[in-house]
Formats: structure tokens, sequence, C-alpha cells
């Protein structure tokens, strides 16, 4: 075969820091609905990376680790996306937020819920206006969820 499943010897020296950061993991346990739990924090603001592909081929990592159970190809996984703090416009990498609706397209992995956990005002309104404009099919598996991280 030409494939082979992906490897943690396959990341760089600087996508493994990036992966022992821990901003990005998955949960030790399911969800009521035996779905799997991936949290992502500070998605949009993150410094755990020294080029955006590190955070890129962490974030593909992940997905494709998910995938190697068969209960998650069933059930779905839910994504926890947590932003702590304000967001600076300047601070947000462009390239990140482009590259991470293209990656989930082609991953064959069902998001079976979407969850949003964010303290900005402003960012919060944002998301909401997103949620607003989007198809109902994506509207329903999302939820947005404002207030601080110790809430």
């Amino acid at each position: 075969l030409l494939t082979r499943r992906i490897q943690f010897s396959d990341l760089d020296k600087d996508d493994r820091a990036c992966l022992k950061e821990g901003r990005m993991q998955i949960m030790p346990s399911r969800d009521r609905g035996g779905r799997a739990i991936f949290c992502d924090m500070n998605m949009v603001q993150d410094t755990s990376y020294k080029r955006p592909i590190n955070r890129l081929k962490v974030w593909i990592y992940i997905m494709l680790t998910l995938l190697e159970e068969e209960e998650n190809q069933k059930r779905g996984v839910v994504m926890l996306l947590m932003q702590l703090g304000s967001i600076n416009p300047a601070n947000i990498n462009r390239e990140l937020t482009r590259e991470n609706p293209r990656i989930m397209k082609w991953i064959p992995l069902r998001v079976s819920g979407l969850h949003y956990c964010i303290e900005d005002p402003l960012f919060a309104t944002l998301c909401r206006l997103t949620l607003v404009g989007s198809p109902p099919d994506i509207r329903t598996r999302h939820r947005l969820h404002f207030g601080a991280h110790t809430e």
C-alpha cells in the first residue's frame, strides 16, 4: 500500500512542541452520547507554534487520530473551541482561520456538535452574526456560550 497511519514520528520538532503545549487535545472521557470530545483553546489567537503550518499539522494529526477509532466514525466528535480573554484583531492569524474550515471539508470526520466558548463580547457578537447567516444544518449543531472560562 502507498499509505499508512499517521504517527507521532511524522511530526517535526516544532509540531511536537505545539502538540505538547496542550492547547489542542482529546478529552479522556466521552460525552453522554458516547462521542469523543476534542478541545481547542485559543484557536483564533494561539501562540504555541512557530509557524502556522505547525498548528495545522497538529490539527490534522489529532483529527486523523480520532478517525482511527470505529466508535468515533459512527457517533462523530464533539468539538469544544474555547477563546479565553479578549481578542485583538491584529493578532488573528488569517491563514489559520482560512485553512481550518478547508481541512474539515476533506477529513472524513463527522462533527456532531460544535461549542464555542467565548469571553470577548465583541467576538461573541461576530460569531452570532456568522451563525445567523449559516445554513440550517450547520446552525443546529453549533452552540455559542458567552462568559468567563470559570463559569
